[in-house]
């Protein structure tokens, strides 16, 4: 069995932080496996395109039973870049509260303040404020195109200001409440992922090895010590040894998959799956979340062209007592909403598409969601897809929220500003007078975000799954790194939070080995 010193988990957007990172040190040899491949999917491929292809897992939640039993598509990367590879690019960091709530929840040394650092770190923005923004970190920010007002981003930020909302120079700085053109990981036109950031550029490093369609099927134990890793490629079995630790960077629904497979997880369910328990831990795979994601439409007489590829985004509050936990972001297209016979989301249809008519649709979220889901093993296989369950409308408050995002997006897609575009509003048949309109529309127009977060998350008490350090708790030789250790979601899409989690988690490995008794 080879050994390492650092077996990588997943290159996705965390895992290549972690590998890039770690392998800065050329006396630490670092083994990164993916299970998907090493191409990287074309710039030319639009983002629905990339969804259900061989760069997707292509993963489908089970009947969602407050949403009429349907199952929700959860496309989530499959190569080099993971999810950064495949999604809508955001650069997002939202409003500091979310941070601040983890440490309140047990998660210390993770506040805003304290992640501030690996924030800017990551991050390489000109003519930006640099007490909040970085200026030397490999996530190369362009500035984003001025909107003409002319056009219809530039139109839906007139109106996002004409009913309210504070422009903002920059959504990322001091000020994230508010509406500001979203920044987009693209360098001159193309898509930057991750691992196009970090990855890519230190491949050849000697100390550093990159294996491909190489899928890891369970971790290898002594005791409760982790000490490598099991995994196949060219459908042959290999295992690696890991002298300091193993790194899970395999997302939301990768990592407890992995831990549950290898026997760390609740009890009960790993004997009922014909899984031998090393450590019950019965927090893995629990708590998972997602921001819940619709549309309102409003058709036109024309096709709407974007004209600028930096649509603004709005974050607001659902009341006045909520911090801010609503996202709204203009749409150049009108998307349909689910058939209320139909028993797959989104967009009407079991496939990604669009109406086909002439429109735009404000889309909301709820980004503070209560409602949680789990990940749990479909059976002892590690080929066998994990069962997710996202927990839509759990809570009841979650459909209050959203019916208030309904109304925020309804009072821009009205606003004077967008008048000349306009043609009627465009709900589909469905009425939106009352509450129980509203709740039954959002119920119709709900699909995922794409933002599954928490099944491993950081913190203390019964259902914590790692701890400040994000060391798992009661196990060695392993650390969990990637949008499962969020105790909570943050107001914003979780690509720019999880770069910030792995350069984080990099500098805790250092004061680590360093022998330092204050970590974290």
């Amino acid at each position: 069995m080879k050994k390492y010193g650092y077996i990588v988990v997943g290159a996705g957007t965390a895992g290549s932080v972690m590998a890039a990172r770690l392998s800065e040190d050329p006396s630490v040899s670092v083994l990164l496996l993916e299970a998907g491949s090493s191409d990287r999917p074309g710039d030319e491929k639009s983002v629905v395109d990339l969804w259900g292809s061989r760069f997707d897992w292509a993963f489908t939640s089970v009947p969602q039973e407050n949403l009429d039993d349907v199952t929700v598509p959860i496309p989530l990367g499959r190569t080099l870049g993971g999810s950064s590879s495949i999604n809508g690019s955001y650069h997002i960091r939202g409003h500091r509260s979310s941070y601040d709530a983890w440490g309140k929840s047990g998660a210390q040394g993770w506040d805003f303040q304290a992640l501030l650092a690996s924030f800017r770190r990551s991050e390489q923005t000109t003519g930006m404020d640099t007490r909040w923004r970085g200026t030397d970190g490999p996530m190369v920010i362009e500035p984003p195109t001025p909107l003409s007002r002319d056009a219809f981003y530039g139109a839906v930020l007139t109106a996002a200001e004409e009913v309210g909302h504070k422009s903002l120079a920059d959504g990322n700085g001091a000020e994230s409440e508010g509406v500001a053109p979203t920044e987009i990981n693209l360098v001159q036109g193309k898509r930057q992922s991750a691992a196009d950031a970090y990855l890519r550029p230190v491949q050849q490093r000697p100390n550093l090895t990159v294996t491909t369609d190489a899928t890891v099927h369970r971790l290898l134990m002594e005791d409760r010590r982790c000490v490598g890793v099991e995994y196949v490629v060219d459908g042959q079995s290999v295992q690696a040894g890991a002298d300091r630790e193993v790194v899970l960077c395999a997302g939301a629904v990768g990592s407890p998959h992995i831990l549950q497979l290898s026997g760390i997880g609740p009890a009960a369910h790993l004997r009922e799956a014909g899984i031998e328990v090393v450590h019950d831990l019965p927090g893995v795979g629990g708590n998972l979340q997602d921001h819940t994601y619709a549309h309102v439409g409003f058709a036109t007489s024309a096709p709407v062209p974007a004209a600028s590829p930096y649509p603004p985004y709005i974050l607001t509050r659902s009341s006045a007592t909520a911090e801010p936990d609503l996202q709204l972001v203009a749409v150049p297209l009108l998307l349909p909403v689910r058939d209320a016979a139909a028993k797959r989301e989104p967009w009407g249809s079991d496939s990604w598409t669009f109406s086909g008519a002439n429109g735009y649709c404000i889309a909301f979220s709820y980004m503070r969601p209560e409602s949680r889901g789990s990940v749990r093993l479909a059976g002892r296989d590690p080929a066998t897809a994990p069962l997710i369950d996202l927990g839509l409308y759990t809570e009841s408050r979650d459909l209050d929220r959203m019916v208030a995002g309904l109304r925020a997006a309804l009072a821009i897609g009205r606003a004077d500003s967008l008048a000349s575009l306009r043609q009627g509003e465009e709900a589909f048949g469905h009425p939106l007078e009352t509450v129980s309109d509203m709740q039954d529309y959002v119920k119709l127009a709900t699909g995922s975000y794409f933002h599954l977060a928490g099944t491993c998350a950081m913190g203390t008490g019964s259902r914590a799954v790692v701890d400040s350090d994000l060391k798992v708790h009661g196990i060695q030789g392993i650390r969990v790194v990637d949008a499962s250790v969020m105790p909570s979601l943050p107001a914003a899409n979780t690509n720019a939070t999880v770069l910030a989690i792995a350069e984080r988690a990099t500098e805790l490995d250092r004061v680590m080995s360093d022998s330092s008794p204050d970590s974290g």
